[in-house]
Formats: C-alpha cells, structure tokens, sequence
C-alpha cells in the first residue's frame, strides 16, 4: 500500500487543524497509509482524530528529531506539509514530492530557498498578501492560491442557542514560545474575567483549549466563577460556539473564520503571538459587532511593525505580554473593556458576518485535495 506522510506545525490550533481538513477530504478519494509526524497540539489533535493509521512524536521544528524519521520520508510516496518548514524542507532534499500548505503568506518578511521547490505551495486567502504574491511568484516552483482551509458555508440553523459563555484560549502551545509564559498570561486573562463578570451572567461557562494549558488553568485557578475546563476536538469547539449566547477567542484566523457564522457576541483577547497581534489589527477594521482589546488599544502610540521575521515579532508580542501581567493599571483597563462587553445584549449581526463571509473561497479544502490527486497521477504516485 501506498504511504503518506503528513506534518503540522506545533503552534496553537490552525497548522493542525488544517492538516486535518485536507486528510479527512482526501482520505475519501484515496486509499493509502496515513502517518502524522507532529509533537504538542498538534500529536494531540492528530490522536483525537482518529484519522491516521500511524501518529509518531517528532518535534518537526528541529532538524535533529526529523532525521531520525528519516525512513519514513523515503517510504513516503509524497508528504503534506501544514507550515511545517522544517519538515517541508527536510522532504525535498531527500528528492520527495512535497504539498506545502501556508495560512501565513502574507506575514513573512523570507521564505527559505528550499521551500520555493516544494512541488505546490499552497497559498491560503486570509490577509493582505498581494505584496509577498508581488515578491515570491515568480520565485516559488508552483504557487497556487486556495480559499480558507475550514467550511465556508454558511452552517445550518441546527444548533440550539444557550446562556454560555465559551472562551476559547486557542492551541496556546508554540515551539518559539516558553509554556510557562502562555500559562501566566491566560492564568492572568481568566482572573481579570473573573473580577469582571457577575457570577450569575450565564448558566455555563466553558474555558476550551491545548490540554497542557486547560491543565494548568485547573489546578490554578482560584476565582468565584463556576467554570469548566475543556480540551475539544474541532467538531466539538464548533458546536460549542454556535450554542453560546457569547464568546471570548484568542484572535487566531480559525476562530475569525468560524465566527463569521457565529450570530452571537465576540471579544477578542489580547495576542500572545505575532501573527495574532497583526491579525487583530485587520479585524478592527471589519463592522460586523467584534469587540477586542488588542495591545495598540491597552498601550496607546503602540507601533505595529510589519517586515520583520516572525522571531522578532513575536519577541516584540511577548514584551508586551510581560509588561500586562505585571502591570494593574492595563489589566483594570481590559476588565472594565469586559465589563461593557458582558452588559451587552445578544447581538443580531448575522448578515453583516454572512456578506463578509462570501467574499472568500468556499471551495478551499477541495482545491488543496483536487490538485494533490491530480499531481500524484502525473507523477505516478497516485495511492489510489
């Protein structure tokens, strides 16, 4: 049997999730041996899943470790590659045919050499990314653009509104950055909400994200609040949105995505990375009832920098995150922002989420899928 080898990046939810989209579409056109190399979120995921015939621990940021797996690049017929550069690269010099799938193109100040020649890089609309397209089109072997790798149809109304407040904390796990300081700084989030709501507010409310971090939130946490802890799979979390009256996401491009077909209240909590600190400077801009606090909103004159590497800016985020946790004046700041947030009454913004909904791809998961099937026939690597 044909075998295929697929990495996601460990950094929060979308690298995984992705990954899962496509293999859960391809897997209805191909029979093949499924193997996921990945570590932290996303070796979590990939087991919830349960759609790999083989889940390994690799970390596939660091060169050393993916050598050591180096057999099943070469057993591989192809690799899918979800922003796993490392992993990509690492595939095509080993002469493999490598898919390679980017939600970030437009945030990259260099894209390595190596990766220019994986056999399709898959271009995904999110931001702004006409000026990297300017740059590395001509440069990249085959670039494609595809629309969002998540359902861009709008949901049917099957789900059952309720009183619940979900926060939604994200993947909160990333090579580049310490565990610890993700754990202080959502530890912090959750106290100031917990100052900041009244106990009575809603009849549940559900704290969501990595089970290292819903680990630590529950042995921690001290608040008055009566709230759950929870690690959901992908179809589980949605379910969970569409129910609640309102929610509080980590501003990743999955949970912009997904609210989009979310009729209820949404507040966006301040990033821990980069490319949700730029991110969330673009959602500002969209009147379809988001509230946020994005760190130009808690420290004003605040720069947003832009072309610089992604080591950089996520050092600048992480200043930022240090000075909020030890900081009282900022944090009453945000909590009296979360008070007006919970004095709201249910939003009614479905449309105007809809129109902005539409101006995507809806067929993005199939693009990726269709040109991997097609590829694989021209090459004679076809698991079919």
């Amino acid at each position: 049997m044909k075998k295929i080898l697929v990495t996601a990046e460990t950094f929060g939810y979308g690298p995984v999730i992705t990954c899962l989209k496509i293999i859960e579409e391809l897997k209805k056109y191909v029979t093949a041996h499924f193997v996921f190399l990945g570590s932290g979120i996303s070796l979590e995921q990939a087991k919830f899943s349960g759609i790999f015939d083989e889940v390994v621990e690799c970390d596939t940021f660091s060169g050393e470790s993916l050598r050591k797996m180096e057999n099943y690049f070469i057993e591989a017929n192809f690799l899918i590659s979800s922003e796993n550069i490392e992993g990509a690269i690492y595939g095509v010099e080993l002469g493999k045919r490598v898919f390679y799938i980017d939600n970030l193109f437009w945030m990259w100040d260099e894209i390595p050499l190596k990766l220019w020649e994986v056999d399709t890089y898959f271009i995904v609309e999110s931001l702004d990314f006409s000026e990297n397209i300017n740059k590395y089109s001509s440069k990249i072997n085959n670039p494609m653009v595809v629309g969002p790798i998540r359902d861009m149809k709008p949901y049917e109304e099957r789900f059952t509104p309720t009183n619940q407040l979900l926060l939604n904390f994200g993947g909160a796990e990333s090579f580049m950055i310490d565990q610890n300081k993700i754990n202080n700084y959502y530890l912090c989030i959750l106290e100031i909400i917990d100052k900041a709501l009244d106990l009575d507010a809603y009849s549940a409310i559900k704290v969501c994200g990595g089970k290292c971090l819903i680990d630590h939130l529950k042995q921690q946490f001290r608040g008055h609040l009566r709230v759950s802890f929870h690690t959901f799979t992908h179809t589980e979390y949605l379910k969970e949105l569409y129910t609640s009256k309102s929610s509080m996401l980590s501003p990743g491009l999955g949970n912009y995505l997904e609210s989009l077909k979310f009729n209820g209240n949404v507040f966006f909590i301040p990033p821990i990375n980069y490319s949700q600190f730029r991110q969330l400077e673009e959602y500002k801009q969209m009147d379809i009832g988001y509230y946020f606090a994005n760190w130009t909103d808690l420290y004003p004159g605040l720069e947003v920098i832009k072309n610089v590497s992604e080591e950089e800016g996520i050092a600048y985020v992480l200043n930022h995150v240090e000075c909020f946790i030890n900081d009282s004046d900022v944090q009453a700041n945000l909590g009296n922002k979360m008070r007006e947030f919970f004095a709201l009454e249910k939003a009614d913004i479905k449309e105007e989420r809809l129109k902005k909904l539409s101006t995507y791809q809806s067929n993005g998961v199939w693009s990726v899928v269709k040109n991997i099937i097609k590829r694989g026939v021209e090459s004679g690597d076809h698991p079919c």
